[in-house]
């Protein structure tokens, strides 16, 4: 499958959950299991997608696979997911996903490099709050 080069949308998306999201859920997840985490091999392959695709931006390859946006929008959903669960609300509700926007279509809209870094210093203070909806 060919790799499209990624929006600033998609690097906010994976900066989020890689910086923010995906601890505080595992560590949520961790403590109300005593300790020992219990993933099916599917959770498991969306968490090390989301590791594989940081590091790629980290490197300054801004580009994934339509396969890739569409497995990072189920961690999204599982998340979110688990989320509502530790605070007993419902569950299932889809959240907003445009996998367009995540795509840039012309080469002004490519990011460039170090955009990453940047973007995972504004999750960091707070400025990129809410990349993913909840």
């Amino acid at each position: 499958m060919p790799r499209v080069y990624s929006s600033h949308d998609m690097l906010g998306i994976v900066a989020e959950l890689n910086a923010r999201r995906i601890p505080m859920i595992m560590g949520k997840m961790s403590q109300r299991a005593g300790g020992t985490l219990a993933l099916s091999q599917g959770e498991i392959g969306w968490l090390q997608l989301a590791r594989q695709l940081h590091h790629r931006y980290r490197l300054g390859d801004y580009r994934h696979d339509p396969n890739e946006a569409a497995r990072i929008r189920d961690l999204c959903q599982w998340l979110v997911d688990s989320h509502r669960r530790f605070n007993h609300q419902e569950t299932g509700v889809a959240i907003p996903w445009n996998a367009d926007a995540l795509e840039s279509k012309t080469e002004t809209g490519r990011p460039k490099r170090g955009d990453y870094a940047q973007l995972i210093d504004k999750v960091h203070t707070g400025e990129l709050d809410g990349a993913v909806s909840e």
